[in-house]
């Protein structure tokens, strides 16, 4: 019986969590402080399947690579085709300031 209330307790805590996550995705959009940024052709072929390796070796800051991924239309890391030549982004600072504290 424990167990149970233990793991409702826990789903209503991840449910609060993505509503917060999806407030502030919005609130980054309303702000307006998403970019392109370019790729070259190589760039994006060599991280075909892997948009987070992508992220990571333009350094673009972990904290807000789910947030990237799904500004781009993405669902998953593996998603990515490696045609694009531009992906949407935004600023690590903007991104951490709407985090919970």
């Amino acid at each position: 019986m424990v167990t149970d209330l233990m793991n409702i307790d826990a789903r209503l805590v991840t449910r609060a969590d993505i509503i917060y996550i999806r407030n502030a995705y919005k609130t980054l959009l309303d702000k307006d402080v998403v970019t392109i940024a370019k790729l070259t052709p190589a760039l994006s072929r060599k991280h075909r399947g892997d948009f987070y390796g992508l992220l990571d070796n333009m350094g673009i800051p972990p904290i807000i690579w789910s947030t990237v991924l799904e500004l781009n239309g993405l669902k998953s890391t593996n998603d990515f085709d490696g045609s694009a030549l531009t992906i949407k982004t935004i600023s690590a600072i903007e991104a951490e300031a709407l985090l919970p504290r």
